[in-house]
């Protein structure tokens, strides 16, 4: 409430993080169902839209079934998942460039080596896996990089994260341009003048 008031356009809620839980190999929601549809109730009672870090299955499920406007990640997103996200519209948006210039770009001598790549590779493959799925139902996708990291300076990997969206997703060229364009206008308070090349928006010559 006190973000709302203060003027913000969206609010990000984690709900869970990057590591797995020893003892099962999951990713654990740090809110339960109830806590989840309360906090995302009450910010679309206040006007606001919501974000989600989710990359476990049970932190996707809770977030799309109170309807969370855009979860991020969404590696392990389960049929369960995949279900309330096409239900409640949810749009997915799931950040390569992080995990795939991790993989790429970590070397032995950094701090983060071997855990953070060896983790990467296996979020990579299971987003392909689990996403892959949202992609043949029809789900919406948002395309966004994750930047503000070392590995993902702002304004440097914005157009590379299409290029992953065609590799690990099997996206066509023109389906990821519409993604980035139409798609992302669509959850931008400017959307009514950007994501397309016409007459009346910024974007027209």
């Amino acid at each position: 409430r006190l973000q709302i008031k203060n003027g913000v356009d969206f609010i990000k809620i984690a709900m869970d993080g990057d590591s797995m839980n020893p003892s099962t190999d999951v990713l654990v929601s740090g809110y339960d169902q109830e806590e989840t549809s309360a906090m995302i109730g009450e910010i679309h009672r206040l006007g606001k839209k919501v974000v989600v870090h989710a990359r476990g299955a049970e932190a996707v499920k809770y977030s799309a079934r109170a309807g969370a406007d855009v979860i991020l990640h969404a590696s392990w997103m389960d049929g369960e998942g995949l279900d309330a996200v096409l239900e409640n519209d949810c749009a997915l948006c799931p950040t390569f460039s992080l995990v795939v210039n991790d993989i790429e770009f970590t070397r032995p001598g950094d701090g983060c080596y071997p855990a953070f790549p060896d983790a990467h590779k296996k979020e990579l493959e299971a987003a392909q896996e689990n996403l892959a799925p949202a992609k043949q139902a029809g789900a919406r996708f948002l395309a966004g990089s994750d930047a503000g990291f070392a590995v993902t300076p702002y304004g440097e990997w914005h157009a590379r994260e299409l290029e992953h969206m065609t590799r690990y997703l099997g996206f066509s060229n023109a389906e990821v341009l519409k993604i980035t364009t139409v798609n992302n206008a669509g959850f931008v308070r400017e959307g009514a003048a950007i994501g397309a090349i016409e007459a009346g928006r910024e974007a027209y010559i």
